[in-house]
């Protein structure tokens, strides 16, 4: 829901929505294999993953596989949002 949510909210506020790669519906591929293999592809970019917890619970192997690549350009906001879908 987190993807819907900030569309919705860019959309409010008027914010450009070009850089943004929303992957509704992914139920825990944003970080692992979409947001890190970008990561790791484009160094020269910043890449920034926001997930809910629900997410970060079903993947648990994502957060020692971005802690040995330690991909610098790499953000992973992980938010409690009690919700899992």
């Amino acid at each position: 829901m987190i993807s819907r949510e900030l569309y919705e909210l860019r959309d409010e506020y008027e914010v450009d929505h070009s850089c943004d790669f929303l992957a509704v519906g992914s139920m825990g591929h944003a970080s692992p294999r979409i947001a890190l293999s970008l990561a790791l592809q484009k160094p020269d970019k910043r890449v920034t993953v926001i997930d809910g917890d629900g997410v970060l619970l079903m993947r648990m192997g994502t957060v020692p596989t971005i802690g040995v690549k330690k991909p610098i350009n790499f953000t992973h906001i992980v938010m409690n949002n009690a919700t899992h879908g």
